[in-house]
């Protein structure tokens, strides 16, 4: 038989069963302290990495906001600087550099960004810039005559750049996406000013900046075509003025006269009044002590401004009463005041005061030669100034030709088609006569608008008499129209004498010659290219081999 539990037993039981119980009531309390602490923990971590990051945006957009810049990107092949700044050579470069640079801050201002540093890049194909400046007069024939220029350019400010980006038609572009690519999102980068409207291919890449006026500028030049594409963007639109060319390259040129022209006229004259009581004193010239450089003709001197011989380009018009080229004096030792003009022969004005459009070709220099500079050809009588039966000459008696403008690629590959099935007689077409009764050339007419091309390329073979050459009806060369000729810094190379390309080709005055008679001359008769045989090409003198008469680039 059992016994029961006593009193005693009893109340522990019950004791244990409330503290059971009391137990089991505090564990929820405990895991969620538990829990809130681990929270607690993890919130606190948070906070440190959120605190981190915080200094750190602060850090980055201090700097941002210390150093601001804005980008002024331009197409150097079609937003040339102006005439004033490319004459004055590598000065031209610095005042080119800190007229820009002041002309974007001005605009700066009134976007209330005056306190950005201003970046400036400027991609071009320097030699094909150089040589297209070159024809043009605005640059000396070295393959890279902007050289010195662009280097004093990119001297005068530390974000200032001017990159020759390499004769590769595209480098230009590509450089320029690339930059526009790379700002576009840069805070630091405040606004851009773009200087390339005239290229269509820019496009894209501006076309994300669509009426964004605060952020991108379009840069627009009288002198370039700014296309209707650009317009619709709803950006900003301004003109740099004073920075680039207002008048496109071709269109005429015109020449400002350089400040210093007196002060050359006083360093060259005669002291005392011996110009005035002798008027055939002629004042020495400052070329005539100094040899002539001739690796500059070729655009190959590399001591530059440095070198000791003189740099005189053969594009350079020299008036014969104002200084006289070394190759002129060693033609003759008269002086251009007592020429005596035959009889027979008409006196015309001198002409090297004008071109044919009009504007002044020569004033005294400032600096050296090599910052005023003209084509040569444009320089020459037009066919309809020469009186029948004449020829013109220049003050040293130099026979001198029409001008002849450079032929179409279209007309010009015509020709060489045409003259490889039949060779042509020169004489013949461009003169409707040929003294040679036995002629075995093509007689027939050509096309008129061949003959141009024809004569082009008659003229680019020499006459036997050179520039003694008084044949009115003459069809060979007696000076060099060739701008891109090895002389001139070309790659083509020319059988005209070497020394006719530094003449004077201004007219002085025209000869006739009433003792010439037209008789056949196998020097002088001249045919197409191609059809000289082994028994008159020995006339023809400075031959150079591998000459394609064909290229009349």
């Amino acid at each position: 038989m059992s016994t029961l539990l006593t009193d005693q037993e009893i109340d522990d039981a019950v004791n244990k069963l409330a503290a059971f119980r009391t137990r089991l009531a505090e564990e929820d309390p405990l895991q969620g302290y538990a829990d809130l602490l681990a929270s607690y923990k993890q919130l606190k971590s948070d906070y440190e990495e959120e605190r981190v990051n915080r200094e750190r945006y602060k850090q980055l957009a201090r700097n941002q906001e210390r150093k601001p810049f804005v980008l002024v990107v331009v197409d150097g092949d079609g937003y040339i600087f102006r005439d004033e700044f490319l004459h004055l050579g590598a000065e031209g470069g610095s005042k080119a550099a800190q007229h820009l640079n002041n002309v974007v801050k001005k605009s700066l201002q009134g976007k209330g960004l005056e306190h950005c540093d201003v970046m400036i890049r400027i991609y071009a194909n320097l030699s094909n810039l150089s040589r297209t400046l070159s024809r043009h007069g605005l640059a000396t024939p070295d393959k890279r005559s902007l050289a010195p220029f662009v280097a004093n350019f990119n001297r005068s400010y530390g974000l200032t750049d001017f990159v020759d980006a390499g004769e590769l038609k595209e480098n230009a572009d590509f450089k320029i996406r690339a930059l526009l690519n790379l700002y576009a999102d840069n805070l630091q980068c405040k606004h851009i000013y773009v200087a390339a409207c005239h290229d269509v291919g820019y496009l894209s890449e501006i076309t994300r900046f669509r009426g964004d006026h605060g952020r991108v500028t379009l840069v627009r030049s009288s002198g370039l075509l700014f296309h209707d594409q650009f317009s619709r963007l709803d950006l900003g639109i301004e003109e740099l003025l004073g920075v680039f060319r207002t008048v496109p390259l071709e269109g005429p040129i015109s020449y400002t006269k350089p400040n210093s022209s007196a002060e050359l006229v006083k360093n060259t004259s005669p002291i005392g009044s011996s110009s005035a009581t002798n008027p055939k004193y002629q004042a020495p010239s400052p070329w005539e002590s100094q040899k002539i450089c001739q690796f500059y003709q070729s655009g190959k001197c590399r001591y530059a401004g440095d070198c000791k011989n003189a740099h005189i380009d053969a594009r350079l018009s020299i008036p014969a009463d104002a200084t006289k080229s070394p190759y002129l004096s060693q033609m003759s030792h008269q002086n251009n005041l007592d020429i005596e003009i035959p009889s027979g022969s008409r006196r015309v004005k001198p002409s090297y005061t004008t071109s044919r459009y009009d504007t002044p070709l020569y004033d005294a220099p400032s600096g050296p030669i090599s910052q005023l500079r003209i084509d040569p050809a444009v320089q020459l009588p037009k066919r309809n100034e020469i009186p029948e039966g004449c020829v013109p000459v220049n003050r040293e008696l130099h026979r001198l030709d029409p001008y002849i403008p450079p032929p179409s690629p279209a007309a010009s590959s015509k020709l060489r088609e045409l003259s490889s099935a039949r060779k042509l007689c020169n004489k013949q077409q461009l003169t409707n006569s040929c003294p040679n009764e036995n002629c075995e050339y093509e007689h027939n007419p050509i096309s008129q608008e061949l003959l141009p091309a024809l004569e082009w390329l008659s003229r680019s073979l020499p006459c036997t008499k050179r520039g003694a050459c008084r044949n009115p009806s003459c069809v060979l060369g007696h000076i060099c129209q060739n701008t891109e000729c090895q002389y001139r810094g070309g790659k083509i190379k020319c059988k005209i004498p070497g020394r006719t390309h530094s003449m004077d080709l201004n007219v002085n005055h025209y000869l006739s010659d009433p003792g010439h008679t037209d008789s056949f001359d196998t020097d002088n008769a001249g045919s197409s290219p191609g059809t000289l045989t082994p028994s008159n090409s020995g006339s023809l003198v400075n031959q150079v081999p591998n000459l394609d008469p064909w290229d009349f680039s």
